[in-house]
Formats: structure tokens, sequence, C-alpha cells
């Protein structure tokens, strides 16, 4: 998978100072609750979610925090937050002469490029300290401005936030952002979260189900046949009818008892299955797509959880990043994946735990990985209740 993340380096972003993953195809993060696990996928959002966002609060619907000052680890802005990955890499820093803070996302060769520009290149090609990248940062939308959007390879963006997380640029532009391209954007990372109450038929781009909580299903199961046969097929084992109503934009549920006919909206059914159904549309409506899921298993039926892992195993070309308290799902994932040379080496497992007031992340080899088959409910409860799992699989 030519778009997959093969390495993310996260810094002082919430609880995680520091860490460094080596990410497969499919990236399961388990810990105990409150150990920092979901933080992962905030910061893989802070980076690539930023084309999804329709709220005034900057990735407002896929990051959880109030004031922009919380996203940093112990709420200290003296050194920007850096959230990096083999392709690109974004900052976000406290701005020096005013209240508010200013965010950029760069590919790997704008950043090379714009640090050599503006006199501060990369020690030795590759190397960079928080000092360099908070002056960059304070620096980098005047010089903008003052040359026209220089020319780079890859691309850039460029934004600032007010003390609420509200973006905007200043006088003299008053646009959202300065970008290359039209605009350019880091490689895009999917956050998906069911909300049993979301809109279901809001216009977007694309085929794909649209992140954070697919607003546009009815467009996607009318533009997918195979989808939406799928989805029939759910409601069909009960006895139902799913019509997906293109004049009116919604999804209605039939039955047809003694001649008679009952339609019922699509929100009042149970949310197990429309959870599931949720879930259906974003992997079979991704391609070569990077996906978070966090906590999928919540709310499903376990033969749906046991589809579900199926399904990711055999991949369509995506890549996953899925947080989990089951049990149940991680011993899928294990016993489908482990046991298969091929499939063993997509898989990696990232235990989360929380030691020294900080998120530490520490994933397992490929020698524990064989440890975990046959046991791996045993092995989940031991390594999510571990203070520190470094002693649990030795």
């Amino acid at each position: 998978m030519d778009s997959a993340i093969n390495t993310l380096h996260i810094q002082n972003f919430k609880s995680i100072r520091s860490a460094l993953l080596h990410p497969r195809r499919v990236n399961i993060i388990i810990g105990q609750p409150n150990a920092g696990k979901s933080t992962v996928l905030e910061a893989m959002s802070l980076l690539g979610s930023v084309p999804y966002e329709q709220q005034d609060k900057f990735v407002g619907s896929f990051v959880r925090y109030d004031k922009p000052r919380q996203l940093f680890h112990d709420n200290l802005t003296a050194s920007p937050i850096k959230i990096e990955t083999d392709r690109d890499l974004c900052l976000l820093g406290k701005a020096s002469q005013s209240p508010g803070y200013r965010y950029a996302s760069f590919s790997q060769d704008a950043y090379r490029e714009l640090r050599t520009q503006m006199g501060t290149p990369l020690a030795g090609g590759h190397l960079s300290r928080a000092g360099d990248d908070g002056a960059l940062l304070d620096r980098l939308g005047a010089y903008l401005l003052r040359t026209g959007a220089p020319p780079t390879p890859g691309g850039y963006y460029y934004t600032e936030l007010g003390k609420r997380g509200r973006p905007g640029l200043g006088a003299p532009t008053e646009a959202r952002y300065l970008s290359s391209g039209s605009p350019w954007y880091p490689q895009a990372v999917k956050a998906y979260r069911f909300r049993s109450e979301a809109k279901l038929a809001v216009a977007r781009p694309g085929a794909a189900l649209f992140p954070p909580h697919g607003d546009n299903l009815v467009r996607v199961l009318e533009t997918n046949a195979e989808l939406r046969r799928e989805f029939m097929g759910l409601f069909a084992a009960q006895g139902l009818a799913l019509r997906v109503r293109v004049d009116a934009g919604r999804l209605e549920i039939s039955k047809e008892l003694d001649g008679l006919s009952h339609v019922y909206p699509y929100h009042s059914t149970g949310d197990a299955l429309r959870h599931y159904g949720f879930l259906l549309a974003v992997l079979e409506s991704n391609r070569k797509a990077v996906l978070l899921l966090e906590e999928p298993e919540t709310h499903l039926y376990p033969d749906y959880a046991t589809e579900l892992v199926r399904r990711i195993v055999a991949g369509n070309g995506n890549q996953f990043f899925i947080t989990t308290h089951s049990p149940h799902l991680f011993t899928q994932v294990i016993e489908n994946m482990v046991p298969f040379e091929n499939r063993a080496l997509e898989l990696a497992v990232f235990v989360a735990y929380y030691q020294d007031y900080q998120t530490k992340i520490r994933q397992l080899s490929d020698e524990e990985l064989r440890t975990v088959q046959g046991d791996g409910d045993y092995a989940f409860r031991s390594l999510t209740r571990a203070a520190a799992p470094d002693a649990v699989l030795r």
C-alpha cells in the first residue's frame, strides 16, 4: 500500500511527551482505560483530518479539547506539538506575540525546503530541534505572505488559531489559511466514530463515507450497489426491508404484514445494527485509505465483531489503526493473522500504559505475537492490567 504510514512520531501532544511507532497495515492499540490509546488516534487526526473538519473549531470533530493549550503535554506551550510520519508532519505552537496559536502541516520535502529558505536548515539534513520548529512557526505566516507562496516540492498548509481554537488569519489577508495547491493537505487519515443521531444525507464530494460520522450515508448507498445489497441483507434477516429514498434523501425501514405496509425511520432501529452498517460502509467505501477506529466493538453483537475482523484482515488496501477494550476482537485479530506468515507481517500490536505521569507505548515483537497466539484472551487481560507491559511476556 503506497499510502501506508510506516513511521509515526508524536511529540508533546496531550499525555504523550514522546512516542515513536512503526505501524503496519493492521495496528491494534490496547491498554487500560485512560492510558492514552485514543490520544494516538487524535494525534494522527491533528495531522491528517483537517480536510474533513466542518466546525468553526479547529479539528473539533476529531480531537477532544476546550482550548488549544490543552492539546500540549501538561498544558506547557514552550515547545510546539509535532506529529510526524515518513511522508508528512505538522506543528502546532503558541504564538510569541499574541494570545493565539499557529498551525502548519508540510510534506517532508516542503518542510526541508522551507527550513532552508528561512535560514534554519535541518542539522545533518534531518535533525530538528523544538526551538527551531517554534521559530519556524512564528515566522512562517509572514514569510509566506511576503514571498507570495514560494514553490516547494510537495506542499504546505498554514493557519492560525484563536484562544478557543477558531482557525483563520488576521489582517491583511482575512483568509482561513495559506497553502500551496488548491489547497494542499497532508496524506489524509480518516477517523470514524458512530453517532446514533448523525445526519445521513449531507452532500459530500467523493464516493467514500465522510468522516467522522458518515453524514453522507444515503449518497454512499445510492452509488454503491454492492454495499446497498449488504445493508438490505442485514434487515432482510429480520423480515424488514431497507429503502433508500433518493428523492427524499433519507433511509427508511419497512415491513409488510397482512397486506399492510408499515414504514419506520432508519434512526428508530437498534444501535447495534446501525453501528455495524456504519462500519461496513467505512470498510467497503474506502480504498487505499488510512482508517482510524476508536473501540469499534462498542454495541456490536459478537458475530458482527467477528465479521468486522474478517473484513479488516482482507483489507481492500486500507491501513487500520484500532483501539479496543475487547478481548474478543483482539483474539480474533491474532487468530486470523499471526498463524499465517504473510498476514503476521502485516500486524502490529501496541500497548499503551501510563507511567511517570505520561502515556508510553510499547510495540510487541513478532516473537511476542507468536507467544500470544493460542491464548489471546489471557494475553489481552495481562497486557492491559500490567502497570508496565515489559514484565508480562518475558
